[in-house]
């Protein structure tokens, strides 16, 4: 990248005032999206309170990282998407466009074969209607989208279960460190999980309420809209959305297939005629299983966090060891044998990784235990879009520090089955000590002349 814009885009003018700009508008814009969409009243106070309070943690942070010079801590290898964002927006300043050809431009992004394009003409639009190719405009985008992942949460959570469980899944992912740092950054995936979110969160509605043509939209905007920024990920909670509109509940006899089809065929219809399924289906053929391996071995390799793991996807063995072993670095990961000699930027993981272990193993696998035992057809789509992309990335896994990146796309819906499972611990306690207060109660209030030894 040459020219003005490559100039301003790494000087040091971060665009402050223009960051405090957008956050404003976009704010505002969002507050205003939530209170028309919530529930009641009560519901809206909450979920304002907390979009307000994830917004402002992630846009202090972000001042940290960008105003501050965090940056220079936690390093910047991943700077090139939004530097390909101020190469788009310097062609799109020489070319002389108007704002009404932006649209125009934006289908490159979704006909692009890998769905890469998506965040850099994201941030390129940014920077041009700033008029200023710095981080914290962009950064804004990110806080604005894991701000309102918090609330998804909130909602998906409140669908099947209590109020207790929705509010502190919805805390915990307003505050959880890792999901705050990504949200501050200039990264694509805060907007890829708000996206993924917004599709799981409308299916669970759809199969929750029945038919809606809201419902059937949020699906079908929320996918089309990841095709452009991660192409694999929109086909796969796509196939999560359809198969679990298309399977009805059994509990209950409610058929959604109804949902499903709407879903399905408006779905092809669009990427089938705009040939965007013909681009995309020709470049992921590519990605077999010896494909895989090769970028796994040479990732591991060429890393500063990578971990070489010696065995071949293509035989059954091979396949499940490197698959329980990407699984637990997935879930887990950094281990404390990974962080001898390690940089200090996974040193500064360990808080995160901590809390993220207390949460895990005391609550979470409890609460994926009860909730496959007593509600599996109200959580499938969480279910089946948590397995997916558990097996994806771990089969993938030769990096700890990519794969603790990755773990944020699974981690607002773990921590609603975290907190299912201290839901369900805090409710065993409650029982027991009833139990006790009757039992206690019973020996006090006797007939008179009972023998009491």
């Amino acid at each position: 990248m040459t020219g003005n814009a490559f100039i301003n885009a790494v000087s040091g003018n971060t665009g402050l005032l223009q960051a405090v700009i957008i956050l404003a508008i976009l704010g505002f814009s969002g507050a205003q999206l939530i209170a028309l969409t919530a529930r009641d009243d009560a519901d809206k106070q909450f979920e304002l309170r907390l979009f307000f309070a994830a917004l402002g943690l992630r846009f202090l942070a972000s001042l940290a990282i960008y105003e501050f010079g965090f940056v220079d801590v936690i390093k910047d290898e991943d700077a090139t998407a939004w530097l390909t964002g101020a190469g788009v927006y310097q062609g799109w300043v020489r070319r002389d466009l108007s704002i009404f050809n932006l649209p125009y431009e934006w289908t490159r992004a979704f006909l692009e074969t890998l769905g890469t394009l998506g965040y850099p003409y994201l941030v390129g639009t940014v920077f041009y209607l700033t008029d200023l190719p710095a981080r914290l405009p962009a950064a804004v985008i990110n806080n604005v989208c894991g701000a309102a992942t918090a609330v998804v949460v909130y909602r998906a959570a409140a669908l099947h279960f209590s109020r207790w469980v929705a509010v502190r899944a919805a805390w915990w992912t307003c505050i959880m460190p890792s999901l705050i740092v990504w949200s501050a950054q200039t990264l694509k995936e805060p907007v890829v999980i708000f996206f993924e979110a917004l599709s799981i969160y409308g299916c669970l509605r759809l199969r929750k309420r029945g038919f809606s043509v809201i419902g059937v939209l949020l699906c079908i905007f929320s996918l089309l809209l990841l095709v452009a920024f991660r192409a694999y990920a929109a086909y796969i909670a796509g196939a999560v959305v359809i198969v679990s509109l298309l399977i009805p509940r059994m509990e209950t006899g409610r058929n959604t297939s109804m949902s499903g089809v709407a879903v399905g065929g408006i779905l092809a219809l669009t990427l089938l005629g705009t040939g965007m399924i013909a681009d995309h289906l020709t470049s992921m053929e590519e990605f077999d299983l010896t494909r895989i391996q090769e970028i796994r071995d040479y990732t591991a390799r060429n890393t500063g966090s990578g971990v070489p793991l010696e065995y071949d996807l293509k035989t059954p063995s091979g396949f499940a060891i490197s698959l329980f072993i990407g699984g637990a670095n997935l879930l887990l990961a950094p281990f404390p044998w990974q962080l001898g000699g390690a940089s200090l930027r996974m040193v500064l993981t360990v808080p995160d990784v901590v809390i993220w272990w207390l949460l895990m193993l005391g609550g979470c696998l409890q609460g994926l235990a009860w909730s496959l035992r007593r509600r599996p057809y109200e959580m499938m789509p969480i279910l089946l879009f948590l397995t997916a992309m558990s097996v994806l990335y771990s089969i993938t896994f030769s990096n700890v520090g990519l794969v603790y990146r990755y773990r944020a796309t699974l981690m607002p819906w773990l921590l609603i089955f975290s907190m299912v499972g201290f839901e369900q611990r805090r409710l065993k306690r409650r029982l027991v000590k009833e139990s006790e207060a009757e039992h206690i109660a019973s020996l006090q209030i006797r007939p008179v002349g009972t023998f009491a030894p």
